[in-house]
């Protein structure tokens, strides 16, 4: 954050007309406030209270773990927004306190004042602090490219609301269309400002957010570290602790040679390998806008070798990106290719439906699953070997969920540890070996031969006549692709448009065996049960 010093009294006068004649949308009516309390920077014993009012005055932050009982004074500057074409200058006082001095994994309630106003009583705000390496679990939200304050940005943000996090990642586009000053007060302040109030977020750069004045708005808005390579790119590019794990952001615009050529990526990239080689702590994340490994229709625009080697030497567990609103994961990836986590891939997963238009899926060979989906990621750190995260859309319905078992890795993520892959000589990079459709944990589980697509999972209650029985519901044909038989490949249709992996199918009618008005699963399952021999079509 950089804050324009005190300007002469003329500025002063026109800034607070101008911040009492604008939206409006963050101030309380009949208060002094503009920008609702923020919560930056929190660490094991320290935290940043921030926000912003019409009028100047003296500012407090007053604090305790059983009530607000200590008092902090508060910087308090005149602001003035540099001119745009899209929207006019405003003028506000921001106001920063720096609470020092706390206890590690602690709850304080606080309260501000400015100008002898409490601007929050009754709206009981706290944060916690952050417990240190020796908190072992740790949860945290992220996701990325939330949009321009609409009803789908708004319906994610109420599911983020029902759930309780430690701290918030944003993978970039921070506000629609083009990251004004008033666009970033709108669609990120004001969105997000319960969850802002009590945990700190920290954002990645992305291409919308530079498309003013270079991220400026962006850079005046947040409180973020300011440990990069040069003093001229502090906090586009940044490293933290947050409990057991160690968090880095890093500015695409820079990687994809949009700002400061390949000297400015360079520069990164030594300070990355250096971070990196500094940290020993036991969960490593990365994150950044744009990705290096794409399963949507938007063309790459980074090239993965100018920093990825060095990522992968750094056995980083998770990276995680936006720019394509959609949510994807990946295989573990290592050199370009699916590589098991134990032999150093790292998984990729894309996490850009926070509310913006959805792109379309167009999946990869290192693609594990892409859904068009509006979106954020529940993450669960659960010890030094597990985590899981929830892909959690509108009204709580859960897209996907993964678990992470860094001691018995699961690189496929389809059920079958790596080891138990070697015993049932699968392909442990492929969630189904045999193409049938049904994942090899699946398969297993059931008690059928996940190398052999024409192998059908056993009848749960043996069938006391010879003929197979036509199930009751069974009147369309499950021919999926219209090629005139029904075969595992139709199952293997199925089940992909079942899983949003395609659109549709060639044939949904014919697909809907059931007719239950749905292409599902249960579709598949009873197209392979026919293909078997176990049942009739009618």
């Amino acid at each position: 954050m950089r804050v324009i010093g005190a300007m002469a009294l003329l500025f002063l006068v026109v800034g607070v007309l101008a911040a009492g004649s604008g939206t409006g949308e963050t101030a309380t009516a009949g208060t002094n406030l503009l920008r609702y309390p923020y919560v930056q920077q929190v660490t094991t014993t320290s935290a940043i209270i921030a926000w912003t009012t019409v009028a100047d005055g003296s500012s407090f932050v007053r604090y305790g773990a059983e009530g607000p009982s200590t008092s902090v004074p508060a910087t308090s500057e005149l602001f003035v927004e540099p001119a745009i074409p899209e929207e006019e200058s405003r003028s506000y006082f921001v106001h920063v306190a720096m609470l020092e001095e706390l206890v590690p994994g602690t709850t304080y309630e606080y309260t501000i004042e400015t100008a002898g106003e409490e601007l929050t009583s009754g709206h009981g705000l706290s944060f916690r602090t952050d417990g240190g390496p020796a908190q072992a679990e740790l949860s945290f939200l992220v996701f990325g490219d939330s949009g321009n304050g609409r009803n789908n940005q708004l319906g994610i943000r109420d599911a983020m609301e029902d759930r309780e996090f430690d701290l918030a990642l944003h993978t970039g586009d921070v506000a629609y269309t083009s990251g004004t000053y008033q666009q970033l007060e709108d669609f990120f302040f004001t969105v997000y400002r319960e969850m802002a109030s009590r945990m700190p977020f920290y954002p990645s750069l992305g291409n919308h957010d530079y498309e003013t004045l270079q991220a400026r708005a962006y850079l005046d808005g947040f409180h973020l570290p300011e440990n990069a390579a040069l003093e001229a790119n502090g906090e586009r590019y940044y490293s933290f602790d947050y409990g057991p794990a160690h968090f880095v952001a890093l500015d695409t615009e820079i990687w994809a040679g949009f700002r400061g050529g390949a000297a400015a990526v360079d520069e990164m990239a030594a300070w990355l390998e250096e971070d990196l080689a500094a940290t020993d702590q036991d969960w490593t994340f990365v994150y950044f806008h744009r990705p290096a490994y794409s399963s949507s229709n938007i063309p790459v625009a980074l090239d993965p070798q100018r920093v990825m080697p060095i990522l992968e030497q750094a056995n980083v567990d998770i990276i995680l990106t936006g720019h394509d609103h959609l949510y994807a994961r990946t295989l573990p990836i290592k050199e370009g290719t699916p590589q098991l986590i134990g032999e150093g891939g790292i998984m990729h997963v894309t996490t850009g439906g926070g509310g913006a238009g959805k792109h379309f899926c167009e999946p990869r060979l290192y693609t594990a699953i892409c859904l068009r989906e509006y979106h954020f990621l529940d993450v669960d750190i659960i010890d030094d070997c597990r985590l899981t995260f929830d892909v959690v859309g509108f009204e709580a319905a859960i897209h996907d969920h993964f678990e992470l078992d860094r001691c018995d890795p699961d690189s496929d993520s389809d059920g079958l540890t790596d080891v138990e892959e070697a015993v049932h000589e699968t392909d442990p990079l492929n969630a189904d070996s045999d193409g049938d459709g049904l994942s090899d944990g699946a398969e297993v589980e059931a008690g059928s031969d996940p190398t052999d697509p024409l192998s059908p999972p056993p009848t749960p209650t043996p069938t006391p006549t010879l003929t197979p029985t036509p199930l009751p519901l069974l009147i369309l044909t499950g021919d999926a692709n219209c090629s005139g038989t029904v075969d595992s490949i139709d199952a293997a249709l199925i089940l992909q448009a079942s899983a949003q992996l395609v659109e549709s199918v060639p044939c949904p009618l014919n697909a809907d065996v059931n007719a239950s008005g749905t292409v599902d699963s249960v579709d598949a399952a009873i197209v392979l049960q026919a293909v078997a021999g176990l049942l009739v079509l009618s």
